[in-house]
């Protein structure tokens, strides 16, 4: 009798785990089917244009969440700029790409580097500078005031004028801005704007600024800037 409560038992909690399992592991494929739902094949149309239009070439795990905050965790993912969309691998390599306007965030985790690596990307920022909505900023420095840095890819053609040949080259375009939490504004390196821009901490600001002998000329100086305030808070 107690063996076959034992096997009994035994078998019950078998039968659990394994249709636990099942659950979990359809759970799982209605996600990434609802995920690829979203997405559509992508074909490149241009291969003879030299560099790429990544953000990184090669592919990077990362987490992505959607307008309607689905969060999708530890896919294959790249960022193209030139058309501001992102790409991700199926489980059968299939090549995707998310509409751009889609995704509202994207986190890229870069173990090459060690230590690794982390990009926080987001998008829904006011428009400047010809950049929408739908244009991904990258967080260089998070916090009351944020600093973000835009990337544009563009094809630039030209021609030789000794033989004529045309070369067509990906080209990224970078630039930096404050991001107040309601307005974008466009970085100056400058003393003056930035003292301005960090007013209610202005003291501390000037004095962080001379103590480390701060030129603010250089990206490197706003972010430690940035930084500096930011603990502040």
């Amino acid at each position: 009798m107690k063996y076959l409560c034992l096997v009994s038992l035994v078998t019950f909690s078998f039968n659990n785990i394994m249709a636990q399992q099942a659950f979990e592991g359809n759970d799982s494929q209605m996600s990434i089917k609802v995920f690829d739902a979203n997405g559509r094949p992508f074909v490149n149309p241009a291969n003879d244009i030299a560099g790429s239009p990544f953000f990184l070439a090669d592919w990077k795990y990362g987490n992505v969440t959607l307008n309607n905050d689905k969060v999708y965790s530890k896919r294959l993912l790249r960022i193209n700029f030139q058309s501001q969309e992102i790409h991700y691998l199926t489980e059968n390599n299939l090549e995707m790409s998310l509409p751009a306007g889609s995704v509202k965030e994207i986190t890229l985790i870069d173990s090459v580097k060690f230590p690794a690596s982390q990009y926080l990307f987001r998008s829904g920022f006011p428009s400047i500078d010809n950049q929408n909505e739908k244009n991904f900023y990258l967080f260089v420095s998070k916090g009351k005031i944020s600093l973000i840095k835009s990337f544009r890819t563009n094809v630039i053609v030209e021609q030789n004028d000794f033989t004529g040949q045309i070369t067509k080259e990906y080209r990224i375009y970078e630039d930096y801005y404050f991001f107040t939490g309601a307005a974008i504004l466009r970085i100056k390196k400058d003393k003056a704007y930035l003292v301005g821009i960090l007013k209610d901490k202005k003291e501390n600001i000037e004095v962080f600024i001379q103590t480390n002998n701060l030129s603010c000329k250089s990206i490197q100086d706003i972010k430690k800037i940035i930084d500096y305030y930011n603990l502040l808070q």
